[in-house]
């Protein structure tokens, strides 16, 4: 895969692939949700943030996601708002006792605390 271009103000990636080539794991990989036993063994995922901070200025910070702790602070904050994964099967990825309005809305309170 090829990184996207650090340049670009905002930035989609897409995976594409037949079923069982492993999409999935590696979305979940990105993500540090690899269910277990699995687990990341090597090499790098760097996620480059760009922030604009006051008088314009473009700040870029170079995140290692594989250095993460999977359920800190800095991937949670980055999961949902600034990278996510649309799951492909409805039933596994929302609850079906609550509405999709609520669902999304957690979301998005969540991420504008």
């Amino acid at each position: 895969m090829a990184p996207a271009s650090p340049s670009a103000a905002a930035a989609r990636w897409a995976s594409l692939g037949e079923s069982g080539c492993g999409k999935s794991v590696c979305s979940q990989s990105i993500l540090r949700i690899v269910p277990p036993p699995g687990r990341i063994v090597s090499g790098q995922i760097v996620f480059h943030r760009r922030t604009e901070k006051s008088g314009g200025t473009v700040v870029e910070e170079k995140i290692e996601m594989t250095k993460l702790d999977p359920d800190g602070e800095k991937i949670r904050s980055i999961r949902g708002l600034e990278i996510a994964m649309i799951f492909q099967e409805p039933m596994t990825s929302f609850s079906p006792v609550h509405s999709i309005a609520d669902q999304i809305m957690e979301v998005i309170l969540l991420h504008n605390r």
